[in-house]
């Protein structure tokens, strides 16, 4: 089970779509402002991780307002091509122990569904839990449906998740939203989060990476300690 912006690529991945979508006169500067503002809120520690989530990503979905779905899948392929490079070099190697090991790979994050969709096809995840935005007729209509960037969603979808009978064999993340991850699985990684750090201090089969300080032998140490589990996710 794996988070995405932070964990997996650099940084919020949305941010970077937005670029293009201001480029394509999709969504005003002034979004983008607004939810930078938040974000920078958030880094003084007057905003919590999950108030952050809430208001940017509705400030996101009221910007797209009229926006046909249609265009935004087109514009998250064309993203893709150019954003698949922000990715940290531990993904890809932890992309390949999980398809060696058939270990069905589910992809938790609150970047944008349209974008996780995109990533699903190019890498074989088997399930992907993205942000949704409300939209009627194929047009949004400026709300968000679900935020899967939020820590009591993220518990839902974990939940429904083990309930089905699944089980957890690793889970890797970067922020408090993604704690339910971290501890429903076997083995955990924890990336660029010494606070989160503390909440598994004394676990065994936890694994912490520095992305400025890459240990690949160690990270590929770590992986060979999973299971084989032949898993297929419907």
């Amino acid at each position: 089970m794996l988070d995405w912006d932070g964990t997996l690529t650099v940084a919020f991945t949305f941010l970077r779509f937005m670029d293009l979508l201001i480029e394509e006169k999709v969504l005003k500067p002034s979004t983008k402002q607004r939810i930078m503002d938040d974000i920078y809120l958030h880094h003084q520690d007057k905003l919590t991780y999950d108030e952050m989530a809430r208001r940017t990503l509705q400030y996101y979905a009221e910007g797209l307002k009229g926006v046909r779905r249609s265009k935004m899948v087109a514009l998250s392929e064309e993203f893709v091509s150019s954003d698949k490079s922000y990715l940290f070099p531990h993904s890809h190697h932890i992309f390949e122990k999980l398809k060696d090991l058939r270990i069905g790979s589910v992809l938790l994050s609150g970047s944008p569904q349209e974008i996780l969709d995109v990533y699903q096809k190019m890498y074989g995840f088997h399930r992907v839990y993205g942000l949704r935005l409300g939209y009627e007729a194929g047009v949004m209509l400026g709300k968000v449906e679900l935020n899967t960037a939020i820590l009591s969603e993220k518990e839902k979808i974990v939940e429904k998740l083990l309930t089905e009978g699944y089980r957890v064999e690793l889970a890797c993340g970067d922020s408090v939203a993604d704690v339910p991850l971290l501890q429903s699985a076997q083995h955990c990684i924890i990336v660029n989060n010494d606070k989160l750090n503390m909440w598994f201090w004394n676990e065994k089969n936890v694994l912490r990476i520095n992305t400025k300080a890459y240990d690949e032998p160690g990270l590929r140490g770590f992986l060979d300690r999973m299971s084989q589990v032949d898993v297929t996710m419907p």
